[in-house]
């Protein structure tokens, strides 16, 4: 399917150069001798509909690339989330700002 390119790329047409943002990606594995690997490369590298392709040796093994999900962390019902540790209560508390405060400053912030 079409996907949108994380930054676009430029591709010489004729005399100009044309931008794209959009492209399709795929990839394929096979067999083969050196000198018709060597014959791909200059086919995919002279077709006019191909913006960037590469062809490298691997191993025969299974060479896809493994997905590991994150973990997560199980939380239950029962666990206590602990406070931050930055602040102590005594401190938050001292920083408190007043009803009256809070209204004061907004008015005077909307009096332009």
């Amino acid at each position: 399917s079409l996907l949108k390119l994380s930054f676009s790329m430029d591709k010489r047409e004729g005399e100009k150069h044309v931008a794209y943002d959009r492209g399709y990606f795929g990839w394929l594995k096979f067999e083969a001798s050196t000198d018709s690997a060597a014959k791909l490369t200059a086919s995919l590298q002279g077709n006019k509909d191909i913006l960037r392709s590469i062809v490298f040796k691997t191993l025969r093994e299974d060479t896809r690339a493994k997905f590991k999900a994150p973990t997560l962390r199980e939380v239950k019902r029962t666990d206590v989330i602990k406070a931050s540790p930055r602040k102590a209560p005594e401190a938050a508390e001292k920083e408190a700002v007043s009803e009256a405060d809070l209204e004061k400053a907004l008015e005077t912030m909307t009096q332009e």
